[in-house]
């Protein structure tokens, strides 16, 4: 998961810079984000990634988790920062696409999780302006949440098919 080399998104293109950073940082072809913006357009969809992969015979798989049915185990949920610490540690070889709202922009965003700590993560930010993020679990869960505009938000898990 740690130490991917950045690549800078085009305009609305954090989604496609995502996958592009996680193709090029495992050696696998030569995918540029307007090729995979092509396929996937802005918001990415499991179904959509699983496509492309497959179109391009790459044994990778998307799988979309949302944030607020992780750590959900029946009718009993524990707290959202204790959740993704467990979450993250299961999935600590694959790599993580976070979604989030980014209040100050008012819009839906994408970024790499590089790094996880104990209360916290960092992560990759494809906007230039930022790069990288620190940001507190708690407060991912509120960026994840749909208070914004309606929307569910989550992390997309890419691990090898």
């Amino acid at each position: 998961m740690a130490g991917y080399e950045l690549t800078e998104q085009q305009k609305n293109m954090c989604g496609a810079a995502c996958i592009e950073m996680i193709l090029k940082n495992k050696g696998i072809g030569n995918y540029s984000q307007e090729k995979i913006f092509e396929k996937l357009d802005v918001v990415l969809e499991e179904e959509e990634i699983n496509e492309f992969f497959s179109e391009q015979g790459i044994l990778l798989k998307a799988e979309f988790y949302p944030a607020n049915r992780i750590g959900m185990a029946g009718f009993y949920s524990v707290p959202f920062s204790t959740a993704v610490r467990s979450f993250f540690s299961d999935h600590r070889q694959d790599d993580i696409i976070a979604n989030l709202w980014i209040p100050e922009f008012k819009r839906e965003h994408y970024a790499f999780v590089d790094k996880v700590y104990s209360m916290s993560a960092e992560l990759r930010d494809p906007d230039a302006r930022r790069k990288n993020i620190s940001v507190q679990f708690d407060a991912l869960a509120i960026m994840m949440s749909s208070k914004y505009d309606g929307k569910e938000r989550g992390f997309i898990l890419i691990s090898q098919a």
